[in-house]
């Protein structure tokens, strides 16, 4: 009967740890007996070791998915420089199309990232899928 007494004060914290055991209401229990684990919240991962507990947020904020998907947009370009033959030394004009708040916050990342500039490019543009969205990516190889 005092086995459920001893889960409900186990799980409300109402334990202490010692001499490598567990301590609650009284009762010692061995680590073969009782093991403290921990779990994270829903959006929480938890790890525990030598007495340090560490949380760390999971959930994906609008801000890490933008990143995410600058991230994907450089992938997308560097393959499609790849696709045209391009070096890597080459610098390119860049537009585009469908990915303005990706330009907005990560601008200098996909510049640097691309070697590229922005600019008016008369070719026709590729369309990919960046998250939730179509892009269009069109550019040509900067005059030296």
């Amino acid at each position: 009967g005092k086995v459920q007494e001893l889960i409900k004060a186990g799980k409300s914290g109402n334990f202490k740890i010692v001499d490598g055991g567990i301590e609650i209401l009284g009762e010692l229990l061995t680590p073969e007996e009782a093991k403290v684990m921990y779990q994270g919240k829903e959006g929480k991962a938890v790890a525990a070791d030598k007495g340090l507990v560490v949380a760390l947020e999971t959930a994906l904020t609008e801000a890490l998915k933008l990143e995410g998907d600058a991230r994907e947009l450089v992938h997308a370009i560097q393959q499609l420089r790849k696709d045209e033959g391009l070096e890597f030394t080459d610098t390119i004009v860049l537009a585009l199309t469908g990915a303005d708040d990706i330009i907005k916050e990560h601008e200098v990342l996909i510049l640097n990232e691309t070697k590229s500039i922005l600019g008016d490019v008369k070719k026709k543009a590729e369309s990919v899928t960046i998250g939730e969205r179509t892009v269009g990516i069109a550019f040509s190889k900067a005059k030296a």
